[in-house]
């Protein structure tokens, strides 16, 4: 039986009232982190008191290398469909993309992002968002009717709605809304975080590198 589950409501509960209350709150990018280190405290707290606890937040070695395959082939999809949107569409639409040039990520060196920085990067924020936020929701409403599918909702909008997300990526933060609800259900299908770690991984490097190549 798994014990305090509900902890992983606390970081949501900040997310969303961070994006209610932002324009009274002190404008610095590291105040903007604050639902995500909280949620690693919830996650610390929560691991004192479960075991078992790598299988909870799926963290599992059993058919690694099919799903890595199948996170890496996702990754590449969802990185292709959200480069056009980027590149293609919004553009289109009147939306300038040119100040992704001036992101923390884009001011790093690229042999550093590519691929280990962003490997790292995509590590810890499936731990925290798929990992333990949906797990812990999934275990809680898992029993009711269509509760999965609520943790995955509830995860995915808290995903896109994560402060330092909207701060640096501005309209585009959006995107994290399908990239949960994809990587959501690819957790839950394949009941391994290593799936959704190499979807991350994979579609960040392969937009990061376009857009490093072609649009520096």
């Amino acid at each position: 039986m798994e014990r305090w589950s509900g902890l992983a409501v606390t970081p949501v509960v900040l997310t969303f009232t961070y994006s209610i209350w932002s324009s009274t709150l002190p404008a610095s990018l590291g105040s903007t982190l604050v639902p995500q280190c909280v949620a690693y405290a919830c996650l610390a707290v929560w691991s004192t008191v479960n075991d078992r606890r790598l299988d909870r937040l799926f963290i599992v070695t059993r058919h690694l290398g099919g799903s890595l395959r199948v996170g890496a082939l996702v990754g590449c999809l969802t990185g292709l469909v959200n480069l056009w949107v980027i590149v293609k569409l919004t553009p289109w639409l009147g939306y300038r993309f040119d100040f992704l040039r001036d992101t923390p990520h884009a001011r790093m060196p690229f042999a550093l992002m590519v691929p280990w920085g962003i490997a790292l990067i995509a590590l810890f924020v499936e731990v925290n968002f798929r990992g333990f936020i949906l797990g812990r929701l999934a275990a809680m409403w898992g029993d009711k009717p269509y509760g999965s599918v609520l943790a995955v909702i509830v995860s995915a909008v808290a995903f896109s709605r994560d402060p330092f997300m909207m701060t640096v990526f501005r309209g585009y933060h959006w995107l994290a809304l399908t990239d949960g609800l994809i990587w959501g259900g690819l957790l839950l299908r394949t009941r391994s975080l290593f799936s959704t770690i190499a979807a991350h991984a994979v579609e960040v490097i392969l937009v990061y590198s376009a857009l490093w190549i072609f649009y520096a």
